[in-house]
């Protein structure tokens, strides 16, 4: 890597600047707890999306009421002139 930090670095040189001491041993066994800590971390992380999934459309639910609505209502409007 050159004095002048990981900036100036190459791709593979700064991928192991910034991950050398920090990421596990992907060769290692995995152990049963690690098998299950993946999977409460999967089921909770898929929980949240659904979360976000479902208040994302019930707001988009929401707007396209209120579109309809000022559109049915600016027809009779426009009817009634």
């Amino acid at each position: 890597m050159s004095s002048e930090g990981p900036c100036n670095a190459e791709r593979g040189e700064l991928r192991k600047f910034l991950y050398d001491g920090f990421m596990d041993d992907r060769n290692a066994p995995a152990t049963k707890g690690d098998l299950e800590d993946f999977k409460v971390e999967v089921n909770t992380r898929f929980q949240l999306f659904e979360h976000r999934m479902e208040q994302h459309l019930s707001e988009m639910e929401g707007r396209i009421i209120t579109t309809i609505c000022r559109l049915g209502e600016s027809c009779n409007t426009a009817y009634r002139l």
